[in-house]
């Protein structure tokens, strides 16, 4: 169930169940997998992003399913790379993409990181508006990930949560956001009690309007 999710550190042995994650989801917007290249990476998180200075975390269910992941890779110079930032389709639009992408935030600015980058695909307009409603602003220059063709950026330094993010995120069963706000706090799990009232929206006049609008994919572009 999808309100029974928690976040974690991955692990080695999530290896095979990151792969298929990653290759359904790329399959699914119709980019190629590469898992020999590009996505070798989650064979070993524990060495390709922990113990560089990195990090990866996983979502997973109440059977231990991994349902969504992300990854902070360190690029030198005090900038990060945002990268398998894939969700299961069956959890998009509950507010799982901003609140994962808020604490990858959050995590990369505890970790001392002043920049944020990441490479995606402008086909997925859902997961780019995304990004731009973080502060992200598009770089002119090419991707290294030839399944992408936009590259972003985000000052981390002058990033600041001002509530926009994910005002449409509130304790739909219990009245409460169980999502902690403050920065220190991104080794809580989280529980989901913050589905999204599409109709409490910011951007939207209409709950029909905002239905579609908070309907995102959340980082299924991220290479």
């Amino acid at each position: 169930m999808i309100d029974e999710l928690r976040i974690r550190r991955g692990r080695r042995s999530d290896a095979e169940a990151l792969s298929l994650l990653v290759r359904d989801v790329l399959l699914e917007y119709g980019l190629p997998p590469d898992p020999k290249g590009t996505d070798a990476d989650v064979l070993d998180v524990e060495r390709n992003y922990q113990a560089i200075g990195g990090e990866f975390e996983v979502l997973v269910d109440a059977s231990g399913d991994i349902m969504g992941c992300y990854g902070l890779y360190p690029l030198g110079n005090g900038s990060c790379e945002l990268r398998k930032m894939y969700f299961r389709p069956h959890i998009r639009g509950h507010g799982w993409g901003r609140s994962v992408l808020r604490r990858a935030i959050a995590r990369a600015r505890q970790m001392g990181f002043r920049e944020m980058r990441l490479e995606t695909a402008s086909a997925l307009k859902e997961a780019i508006a995304l990004y731009e409603a973080f502060g992200f602003e598009r770089e002119p220059v090419a991707p290294d990930v030839k399944r992408c063709d936009a590259v972003y950026r985000l000052r981390l330094e002058d990033w600041r949560y001002s509530g926009r993010e994910t005002r449409a995120l509130h304790g739909a069963r219990t009245g409460r956001s169980e999502w902690n706000d403050e920065e220190h706090d991104v080794e809580t799990q989280i529980s989901h009690r913050c589905c999204h009232d599409a109709a409490r929206g910011p951007w939207n006049r209409s709950r029909g309007a905002a239905a579609t609008r908070f309907r995102y994919l959340a980082g299924t572009g991220v290479r």
